[in-house]
């Protein structure tokens, strides 16, 4: 998720020793407030629930803490007491605490409980409200709640908490009952024993707003019966009332592309622009840390005044700059021939102020060596990269005679992604061959004969080809035909918003004003 702080500067500030309780809305990433997601890049600590969207934690910061405290039926892995004891114990460590709750923490997510409880222990607690599913599921299924002419008022209910009664709404027009498939029986005859018509339109929502969206839809009395046959099960939202006549079919017409990389190309949302994409990364890119910044340190100041520095990713771009900064150093110590692989690389230099000597894209390994190979010949190399990263370009180029070495500025940390229903995905992308590697392990319930293969690059792409996926598409390709990932060239200055010396005749700006980017 990206940081809104440039666009946005009345962003909150985050005071230590404070508690949110954060509605992160229905399930949808996007439909978080921004407030909410300025206080999650912020938050020390982070108490969750099962928001059944990855994105959501992977806006957390660096380092912060995440605390999975998620309540199942029947399955309580940790109680209400202990939720609000920890956070308690956290606030009082002068942390910065998230409690990040589905919906809006006020509608059914005892969020008034823990709000009192942290009050009558002297801790500040603010609320962020959050989108309740009580609108977002019909609203996502088509369904206004109200409706000039057919309906003027509606009521929320749920059977959870309390002693699990059935609470009777007689006076609404739309009636929209939450977290009660279970209950769906003693649901429906509470209704009708009340009077409402058998034969009321009624609407089943289940997974609202994510891409598992499924929407049932009759008259009330044949609800269990559809909900059977259907298999719907929690989360699921029942509305009744004449505007739940409104409601459209299943939204399963939009492709469904899981991403496996640490984020999703803008080459992928081009060509892919009306898809869902499912987040499910394999690695996390994070700092160097102990001998191994040590000995990045060192090669740092060695590769800056060597002959050329080759970034290939937006991650070697962006460690490179923060050590630097490590370092006290800036592009204006950089006396190295800078080159990007990639356009993405070009984007995110370009985003920083800075351009490229030179820059390369093709389709494949060996169009990548030949293209680099005019730049660099005669000349010595430093690839950056990440530790213990494995580089065929780097085993390449000393093949061909050139003085190659690796400059490691990050580092990869092995994450546990969410479970994806494989059923709905339509294709993976995969932006590695290391990522195509690891998919039989992450996900060994996936049925890679059912599924298609997004690879960014030919050398991905025959990786996937043998791991015996249905269909693999090389994107990078794709672009290169049409023109869209063409060689940018070779420029004579690094162009844009540059400011500060020249050093070399190419222009850079300061590092000060890269990391106020």
């Amino acid at each position: 998720m990206k940081n809104l702080s440039n666009q946005f500067p009345w962003q909150t500030v985050f005071p230590v020793g404070t508690v949110f309780l954060v509605g992160a809305g229905p399930g949808d990433p996007e439909l978080i407030t921004m407030r909410g997601a300025h206080l999650l890049a912020q938050a020390d600590i982070i108490f969750h629930d099962h928001l059944g969207c990855e994105e959501l934690i992977a806006a957390a910061r660096p380092g912060a803490e995440l605390v999975d405290v998620a309540k199942h039926p029947g399955k309580h892995t940790i109680t209400q007491d202990e939720i609000n004891h920890r956070m308690l114990t956290a606030a009082r460590e002068n942390k910065r605490v998230v409690r990040l709750k589905g919906g809006d923490p006020f509608v059914f997510g005892r969020g008034g409980e823990e709000a009192k409880f942290l009050a009558d222990h002297g801790v500040r607690c603010e609320v962020v409200p959050g989108i309740t599913s009580a609108i977002a599921a019909p609203g996502a299924a088509g369904i206004p709640v109200t409706h000039r002419g057919t309906a003027r008022t509606f009521a929320v209910a749920t059977t959870k908490g309390g002693d699990g009664s059935v609470p009777p709404i007689v006076h609404a027009d739309t009636r929209i009952w939450l977290m009660g498939v279970s209950e769906l029986p003693a649901i429906v005859g509470q209704m009708i024993s009340d009077g409402v018509d058998p034969e009321t339109p009624s609407a089943l929502i289940a997974d609202a707003t994510t891409y598992r969206q499924r929407v049932v839809t009759g008259e009330l009395r044949l609800m269990e019966a559809l909900a059977q046959e259907h298999g719907i099960a929690p989360p699921a939202v029942l509305v009744v009332g004449d505007t739940a006549r409104f409601a459209r079919a299943d939204t399963g017409a939009r492709k469904v592309i899981v991403v496996t990389s640490t984020r999703i190309p803008s080459l992928l949302r081009k060509k892919e622009s009306d898809a869902i994409f499912l987040w499910r990364s394999f690695f996390d890119a994070v700092p160097l840390d102990g001998e191994q910044l040590v000995l990045a340190r060192v090669q740092l100041r060695k590769a800056i005044t060597g002959d050329c520095l080759i970034f290939s990713n937006r991650h070697t771009i962006k460690f490179f700059v923060e050590l630097m900064l490590l370092e006290g150093v800036d592009w204006r110590d950089v006396k190295a021939r800078v080159g990007a692989l990639g356009r993405e690389s070009v984007e995110m230099m370009r985003e920083l102020g800075v351009m490229p000597d030179f820059s390369v894209t093709a389709s494949n390994a060996d169009a990548v060596l030949g293209k680099l190979l005019s730049h660099v010949r005669g000349k010595s190399v430093f690839l950056v990269g990440g530790a213990e990263q494995g580089d065929s370009l780097l085993e390449n180029l000393n093949r061909e005679g050139i003085s190659a070495e690796r400059l490691p500025v990050f580092q990869y940390h092995e994450r546990t992604p969410q479970p994806v229903d494989w059923d709905r995905v339509d294709e993976v992308f995969f932006a590695g061959p290391t990522a195509v590697q690891a998919f039989p392990i992450k996900y060994p319930e996936a049925r890679v004969r059912d599924i298609s293969a997004v690879c960014m690059g030919e050398t991905v792409a025959q990786k996937a080809r043998l791991m015996g996926f249905v269909a693999v598409r090389n994107i990078a390709a794709l672009a290169d035909h049409s023109g869209a990932g063409q060689n940018i060239g070779e420029t004579n200055q690094r162009h844009g918003p540059c400011s500060g010396t020249e050093a070399g005749g190419l222009k850079h700006i300061s590092t000060k004003e890269i990391g106020e980017q």
